[in-house]
């Protein structure tokens, strides 16, 4: 079932000046992680889209900013998605493997503006990345001889809501989580069953939305 987070006004009526759809886009999206966590007042915007960062005592939560804007030229919510990573620690924004990781993703959304449908259909995407600055320490159990790292688009638990409320379409919110070599290994040998079977692996695992450097794989699980 899809949990929303929906917000006062409703859908903009025909009509609306782009700045208010704009406005009203970022009022949603920025209530969905401030829920979550105390969010940083500052936008990072060294492009388009940006990083928004939220924070827990003990876990950092960073999102793109502006993948769902409208553009002005048709009432659309942009491409209808944003993504977020999590991890449990304080993490130093820039710099961190974590904005590093909703960065590239959020790169090849641009590029590639068919993810959410593709996400809609398979339920989960594997991804490879390059240019995330995985510590030295844990290169060799998340980073390929390839020098790509993998995440996996689209597990879903309670800790954040599923779908925000945008002011011209619902905006989904897709979660990444980085996985090991050993899992991007399992992935490559078994397609989307595997992904299917790394997602149920992952809800037995707990901290479902969690990235870490630390978890144990699950690619060796029953």
């Amino acid at each position: 079932m899809v949990k929303t987070l929906k917000q006062a006004g409703g859908p903009a009526r025909r009509g609306t000046p782009p700045d208010a759809w704009l406005h009203r886009t970022q009022v949603a999206r920025d209530a969905a992680f401030a829920a979550w966590g105390v969010l940083e007042p500052v936008r990072t915007r060294a492009g388009r889209p940006g990083l928004r960062v939220a924070r827990q005592h003990h876990a950092t939560l960073v999102a793109s900013d502006g993948l769902a804007d409208p553009d002005g030229r048709v009432e659309q919510n942009g491409l209808g998605l944003e993504v977020f990573a999590i991890t449990r620690a304080q993490e130093s924004m820039p710099g961190s493997w974590l904005g590093d990781l909703v960065r590239a993703v959020s790169q090849q959304a641009v590029r590639h503006a068919g993810l959410g449908p593709l996400l809609s259909e398979l339920g989960a995407l594997t991804v490879e990345l390059y240019d995330v600055a995985i510590p030295a320490a844990h290169r060799a159990r998340f980073v390929t001889r390839e020098a790509r790292v993998c995440v996996l688009l689209g597990l879903t638990d309670v800790e954040v809501p599923e779908v925000v409320e945008g002011p011209l379409a619902p905006i989904r919110l897709v979660n990444v989580k980085l996985l090991t070599v050993d899992e991007l290994a399992f992935v490559l040998e078994g397609g989307n069953p595997a992904r299917q079977s790394l997602m149920s692996r992952f809800r037995r695992q707990g901290d479902v939305l969690a990235s870490s450097l630390e978890r144990d794989s699950v690619a060796k699980r029953g």
